[in-house]
């Protein structure tokens, strides 16, 4: 089974302690990076997150602005 996850969640922490990182889907919100910096603690920076240069429902609306994500 897969599972998309644009957060990293509680429930998932002990699957997130067993792995070396994290790659999150793009469908995050700003909200979303925050509790995941939260709920990874030490190991924030394991944590990646993707985006979506064509914008579907993301944060700056991807093409040329996806700049406005970084």
């Amino acid at each position: 089974m897969l599972i998309l996850l644009s957060a990293v969640y509680f429930i998932f922490r002990p699957f997130f302690n067993v792995c070396d990182g994290i790659f999150l889907n793009y469908t995050w919100k700003s909200e979303m990076l925050i509790q995941s910096k939260i709920n990874a603690g030490k190991r924030y920076r394991d944590v990646f997150v993707g985006i979506d240069v064509f914008g579907r429902g993301c944060f700056g609306g991807g093409g040329f602005n996806t700049c406005e994500v970084g």
